[in-house]
């Protein structure tokens, strides 16, 4: 597949004239971030006992298994593990510095918006303290003409989901109406019921190895507008996009 045998009109995809992005499993593969926590705390284990528990952790992640994790391996290597020396391995899990990258396909996507005068936002769900890092090891912030950290309004008690007040500062930082801004996100549960309910459009990214590849919307009202396999989709856009040298809001 190349560039220029992918238009927009080809897709259905709907006119927009901004695009925002979900974060985990969008633009970057997640697992990267598993592996690069799984090597932190790898480290963290063998400085203090001299054991080396890094591929028992990714055969375990690879074969599905999510919860107790630490503890299950550790407690091959001694009688009892406590509970507070296991928040520390997930501490140091959590609080690592990642070694992520972007998606090939969100690298080209990203450079072509851009390139082409098309606002740029990012809207991130999950503990802002984590998912900031990401930003940061990602390299993205600098080519953001938006960001929101939905956590960050929500409060700490509240779902990890995108809200309504997220996509109107997004609208407002992009100079751009919610019914001319595309979301694209990957997990059917929730990323779309919002924004869709809101008029802002929706594209589903639907990747061969996401953590949510199976997953199907639980209602017609958490359905995206359309379903991508690669974000090089939207690079044949250049007539359906608003510049954003026009400086306005419509």
């Amino acid at each position: 597949m190349t560039l220029k045998s992918i238009t927009c009109e080809s897709l259905n995809i709907p006119p927009f004239k901004a695009v925002v992005f979900d974060l985990d499993d969008t633009l970057y593969p997640e697992p990267q971030y598993a592996l690069s926590g799984f090597r932190a705390v790898a480290d963290y284990i063998q400085t203090l006992y001299r054991i080396d528990i890094y591929e028992e952790l990714v055969r375990r992640y690879l074969a599905g298994e999510r919860t107790n994790v630490f503890g299950a391996i550790l407690g091959k290597y001694f009688k009892q593990v406590e509970n507070d020396f296991i928040r520390r391995v997930v501490h140091v899990y959590w609080s690592h510095t990642p070694r992520i990258e972007l998606f090939d396909d969100a690298r080209i996507c990203m450079a072509l918006l851009i390139s082409r005068h098309i606002p740029v936002g990012l809207l991130i769900s999950g503990q802002s303290s984590i998912q900031r890092k990401k930003v940061a090891a990602l390299e993205v912030e600098p080519l953001l003409d938006a960001i929101v950290y939905a956590d960050d309004l929500l409060g700490p008690k509240q779902p990890c989901q995108p809200c309504d007040d997220a996509f109107h500062i997004l609208s407002l930082q992009m100079e751009t109406d919610l019914s001319h801004i595309l979301y694209i996100g990957d997990n059917p549960l929730v990323d779309f019921v919002t924004p869709r309910r809101l008029g802002v459009k929706t594209a589903r990214i639907r990747r061969k190895h996401g953590e949510h590849l199976c997953d199907e919307p639980p209602s017609p009202e958490h359905a995206p507008d359309v379903t991508l396999t690669t974000l090089e989709a939207l690079v044949g856009m250049s007539t359906a996009a608003n510049s954003r040298t026009e400086g306005t809001r419509r």
